[in-house]
């Protein structure tokens, strides 16, 4: 990112912080939250990060950053496509059997789609947005120039460590934007629980996975959230 975005960016960040209220405090929780929704993709799921942060904020803003979903509006399709045959180095019609190009879900920084391979398997591709990784560490590193500047207090006066907050997220979004990172995890979950029955774990088809696509097995499931939908499947 070069330096004409990077000040549109802060101008951006600073507009937003201050229509919403957000100076030298965090201000009402509801506003922090909806001026990370307006910042876009990036600085929603910073909320989302801290929200699963109690010991560096507030439970106020525990609760409130909560409701940030992960339900984004997708891209086009022609632009995921680029980006998959781009990293796999392949057009998709040589690589899949079947692809749905309505994703089944749609995050902050990736779209998940249901496809089958050539050789037969019923797949989940998770495919990173486009930029998103560029974006979101400028973002960080814009706000890593705010820290001096800013001497953030919650509404219950309590002082935020800002910096604390920021390397916890520059340490945390590295990691979740390298998917080879997520597909090691898989692989060594599977690994580790071979021999525990209860737990079965998806395969990884790391032919196909970068650090910018992860493709493994298709399971279609239930949320643990939806405890109605658990009830009448007799969970």
């Amino acid at each position: 990112m070069d330096n004409s975005y990077t000040n549109s960016r802060l101008r951006e960040i600073v507009s937003v912080f201050v229509k919403h209220g957000i100076k030298n405090g965090l201000g009402n929780p509801k506003n922090l939250r909806l001026a990370l929704e307006e910042l876009g993709p990036s600085f929603i799921k910073i909320g989302q990060i801290l929200s699963t942060r109690a010991d560096i904020l507030p439970l106020e803003y525990i609760n409130e950053l909560q409701k940030l979903q992960d339900d984004v509006k997708p891209e086009d399709f022609s632009i995921m496509k680029k980006v998959i045959e781009s990293e796999l180095k392949n057009s998709i019609d040589e690589i899949f059997m079947e692809f749905d190009i309505n994703p089944v879900a749609s995050a902050s920084l990736s779209e998940v789609f249901k496809a089958r391979l050539k050789t037969g398997e019923k797949v989940a591709v998770k495919v990173q947005r486009p930029f998103v990784k560029e974006k979101m560490l400028s973002d960080i590193r814009i706000l890593k120039k705010l820290v001096p500047l800013i001497n953030l207090t919650s509404t219950t006066k309590e002082i935020i460590d800002l910096k604390k907050v920021i390397d916890e997220l520059t340490e945390a979004t590295t990691k979740e934007l390298n998917f080879l990172e997520e597909m090691n995890n898989v692989i060594r979950f599977s690994q580790n629980n071979k021999n525990v029955k209860f737990l079965t774990c998806p395969k990884v088809y790391e032919k196909y996975c970068t650090d910018r696509i992860l493709v493994m097995d298709y399971i279609s499931g239930i949320k643990i959230d939806n405890v109605n939908k658990l009830q009448e499947e007799g969970y």
